[in-house]
């Protein structure tokens, strides 16, 4: 998955050979665990910059009603949540503002390594909704096989160095 989002720190944990051609594409990567980077800053730090150690980026507040939109669907609280510092947050809470993150910015692929994890049922039909609609190409990888059923209309396994096509799961 990291490899595919084309993430820098992989470079030091393994050796990369050959490239991955996107085609220009635009690519959102949703990781297993966040950077710890952004736990000291504040949520509405996090949907002004596109990464911890960047300047804010105003322009983002323009999107704070499609964000507070994705907030009620994900049954989160805008106002209460925004100001909050992100190590305050629950596992559940982080992955619903990375992917609300992900979902508004609009990428040509998403990279999904686990997005149910710490999802309660009641959230993971605004997620499941959210992909359905989605007008991108999205990877997932989930253990959660109701979700994937929901979502994904292929199914690859991967296994050691061979990736085959499967029907279904």
């Amino acid at each position: 998955m990291k490899v595919l989002a084309n993430e820098k720190d992989l470079q030091r944990k393994i050796k990369v050979i050959g490239d991955i051609n996107l085609n220009n594409q635009s690519v959102g990567y949703l990781p297993q665990f966040m950077d710890e980077k952004w736990e000291k800053l504040m949520v509405e730090d996090y949907f002004l910059r596109e990464t911890p150690l960047d300047e804010p980026n105003y322009d983002n507040y323009l999107l704070y009603s499609v964000i507070s939109e994705n907030f009620s669907k994900f049954k989160l609280n805008f106002e209460e949540l925004l100001l909050r510092n992100i190590n305050e947050l629950s596992g559940g809470e982080r992955i619903k503002i990375q992917l609300i993150k992900l979902i508004i910015k609009d990428y040509d692929i998403l990279i999904l390594d686990e997005p149910t994890r710490n999802l309660s049922p009641m959230t993971n039909p605004a997620l499941r909704e959210a992909l359905i609609k989605y007008n991108g190409t999205i990877i997932a990888v989930s253990h959660d096989r109701t979700f994937l059923k929901e979502v994904c209309d292929r199914f690859y396994k991967l296994t050691n160095d061979k990736l085959e096509m499967v029907n279904g799961i």
